[in-house]
């Protein structure tokens, strides 16, 4: 049987998620756009009862996922099963890519990593 103390570090451990934030100019990131995005992203999650376990940030306009340095690392951070990631928090989708194939190539490998995709876009529509 499991202690409470273990219990609850299984709940915890549940509950990570990796936030993932870009601006596709530097112009963009001076204009702190990227701590905008950060913000939103820890607030909405933490709103869902998730922890932000690690911030994944990047200026990186158009570029291939394989380019991508950030989104990159985040992808193996998130299959080092010791991080225990259950989510991807990011203000839009458009943050992962403006490319639907590429969009859909990033939501797909989340998929098969177990990993759900969280948009914050503030919208009378989010969950």
């Amino acid at each position: 049987m499991q202690s409470k103390k273990e219990v609850r570090k299984e709940v915890q451990d549940y509950k990570k998620a990796v936030v993932y934030v870009r601006v596709a100019t530097s112009q963009e990131k001076e204009n702190d756009l990227l701590a905008q995005q950060e913000a939103e992203c820890r607030e909405y999650a933490t709103s869902k009862g998730l922890i932000t376990a690690h911030v994944f940030s990047e200026v990186a306009g158009g570029s291939e996922e394989d380019e991508r340095e950030a989104l990159q690392e985040m992808f193996e951070f998130i299959a080092d099963e010791k991080n225990k990631v259950s989510a991807v928090v990011v203000s839009s989708s458009d943050r992962l890519s403006r490319d639907a194939v590429q969009y859909w190539r990033i939501a797909e490998e989340l998929n098969r990593l177990g990993v759900h995709l969280v948009i914050a876009l503030k919208s009378p529509f989010r969950v």
